[in-house]
C-alpha cells in the first residue's frame, strides 16, 4: 500500500472479512452488499466492481481454508482531508491463516469480559466496518489473560453494543432473542444479519434495542457471531456463567454445520 493512500493516512476505507473454504468465499453475496452499502455511505467513488469480483475469485482459487480481507480505499492523495475530484479508489486483498481455535470455541464456548474503552456515537458511521479500528484496538489492549477470548464494549451512554470483533446476542428471561441496536455505534456484521434472517424465518421473537450490561445477568443464553468464528456460545461473562443454550446449538446447526461440511470436504 502506498504511504499516501488515504487508508494508511486516515483509515479512509471500508473492508469486510470473508471465510474461504475449498476455494469458495462464504456468504459472498452478503459481503458484497456490505461493501456496496459502505462505499455508498462513505461516498467512495470509481470502484471497479467487476475487477474486484475477479480479484476475489482469484485470491480464493485453490485455497483450502483461510480468511480473506477485502478493503476498498478512497485512493491516494496529498496529506490533508480534502478529497481530490479526480481520485481513483484502490482495492486491497490479503489472506491469512484460518484460526485454529474456531472449532473449539464453537463446541465449548468462550469467556468474555467487560471493556472500559467506549465506542463513539456517530450516525454517519454506525454499522459500517470502516478502516479506523482504534477503539477496538484500545479495548483489546485492556487484557492479556488468554482465558478471555473477547471483550464487550459499550457506547458513550453505557449501552451494550458488541465485542471487539464480534456481535452480541442473548436470549432473555422471557425467551426473546435480543441483540443491541447499532443505530449510533458498532458494526453490523454479516453473520449478525444471517442470524436475524434465520430468526425471522423460524418465527422467533426478536428485540433489537438499547440494553445496559446488567441485562445479561438474567439471560438464559449468550452467544457471539462473526463470519470467521460463526456462532459461538458464551459460557462466562466476567464471573457469571451461562449454559450453552438450545438456540445457540440450533443456529450452529442451521447456519454453520453446512459450512463445516464444506470445509472438511475434498476440493
Amino acid at each position: 500500500m502506498p504511504i499516501d493512500d488515504r487508508a494508511a493516512l486516515f483509515g479512509d476505507s471500508c473492508f469486510t472479512t470473508i471465510a474461504v473454504s475449498q476455494g469458495l468465499p462464504e456468504f459472498l453475496d452478503a459481503h458484497w452488499r456490505r461493501l456496496q452499502e459502505s462505499v455508498e455511505r462513505l461516498k467512495i467513488a470509481s470502484v471497479d466492481w467487476s475487477a474486484l469480483r475477479h480479484d476475489i475469485a482469484r485470491a480464493c482459487d485453490g485455497v483450502s481454508q483461510a480468511v480473506l480481507r477485502v478493503m476498498i480505499s478512497r485512493g491516494q492523495s496529498a496529506s490533508g482531508y480534502r478529497v481530490p475530484a479526480s481520485i481513483q479508489s484502490h482495492r486491497y486483498l490479503s489472506l491469512r491463516d484460518w484460526p485454529e481455535m474456531v472449532n473449539s470455541w464453537a463446541e465449548n464456548g468462550i469467556a468474555v469480559r467487560h471493556c472500559t474503552a467506549r465506542l463513539s456515537q456517530h450516525a454517519l458511521l454506525a454499522g459500517l466496518k470502516h478502516g479506523n479500528r482504534l477503539e477496538q484496538i484500545l479495548a483489546r489492549a485492556e487484557w492479556h489473560d488468554d482465558s478471555f477470548a473477547e471483550g464487550l464494549m459499550c457506547d458513550q451512554d453505557g449501552f451494550l453494543i458488541e465485542g471487539t470483533c464480534a456481535n452480541l446476542f442473548f436470549v432473555d428471561q422471557h425467551g426473546v432473542l435480543c441483540t443491541p441496536s447499532l443505530h449510533m455505534s458498532g458494526v453490523a456484521g454479516v453473520m449478525r444479519s444471517m442470524v436475524l434472517a434465520d430468526a425471522e424465518l423460524q418465527g422467533l421473537s426478536v428485540q433489537i434495542a438499547d440494553f445496559m450490561p446488567d441485562i445479561l445477568q438474567t439471560a438464559r443464553e449468550v452467544f457471539m457471531t462473526n463470519c470467521v468464528i460463526g456462532v459461538v456460545p458464551v459460557t462466562r461473562v466476567a464471573e457469571q456463567t451461562f449454559p450453552i443454550g438450545a438456540l445457540t446449538r440450533q443456529l450452529q446447526q442451521r447456519l454453520i454445520a453446512p459450512l463445516r461440511q464444506q470445509r472438511n470436504s475434498s476440493p
